[in-house]
């Protein structure tokens, strides 16, 4: 099931599987989240928990026991309660279950809120531990959008951080997996990404020791 949020700049979809974005609208009709296309990619805006990436093998240990867990994780692919939906607000949780202990054996609320205000749709991640051990987990957001916005190409599109930086790019073997190896990324005046297709010739760019925005 998904529920609609409006205001009078946007319409969002947001899908109780996965609490994920599948549709961002402007008031001209301008659809902004890519619509997964299969022949390229399925997804729209995944959240990825407990999880981001691969685990080799799909497979790791934890207390002398071996379990499974697919890529981004399990929050992706269950469906959420929603506990509170208005016009232009919603929140959706997910309760750790026989079915997600299977995966991760610990004890969890995640909580997934989006709101819209004016031409902003905002979102925030609570992450509860219910249990009483550590809660390990890492967390991430995996947006497509649809590119170029309105006119022009993909080549005019940019990625701006707001403060100068002097980013790493993290080190990719041909699976997805950490080399080790990692190398200076250059940006323009330490803030701007060009973008342009070839960048992802090897999957994504992961980066690190960028600005926090």
């Amino acid at each position: 099931m998904t529920y609609i949020l409006k205001n009078e700049q946007l319409t969002a979809e947001i899908s109780e599987k996965g609490a994920e974005v599948i549709s961002v609208k402007g008031r001209d009709g301008y659809e902004y989240i890519w619509q997964g296309d299969p022949k390229y990619w399925a997804g729209r805006a995944p959240n990825m928990f407990p999880i981001c990436g691969r685990l080799f093998g799909g497979k790791y240990t934890y207390e002398g026991k071996e379990y499974e867990m697919n890529l981004h994780g399990l929050a992706r692919h269950h469906i959420f309660t929603v506990e509170e939906a208005t016009e232009d607000y919603i929140r959706l949780t997910l309760q750790s279950d026989a079915d997600t202990l299977t995966m991760y054996p610990f004890n969890f609320t995640l909580t997934i809120e989006y709101r819209l205000c004016d031409a902003t749709l905002t979102g925030n991640i609570t992450v509860e531990n219910n249990g009483d051990t550590v809660l390990p987990f890492t967390l991430g957001l995996h947006p497509g959008f649809n590119l170029p916005l309105g006119s022009g190409s993909f080549e005019d599109c940019y990625i701006e951080f707001t403060d100068p930086c002097s980013p790493d790019k993290i080190g990719l073997s041909d699976t997805c997996f950490l080399t080790g190896k990692n190398s200076a990324f250059y940006l323009e005046d330490g803030r701007r990404l060009s973008l342009r297709h070839s960048l992802f010739d090897n999957d994504a760019i992961f980066l690190s020791r960028v600005s926090n925005e």
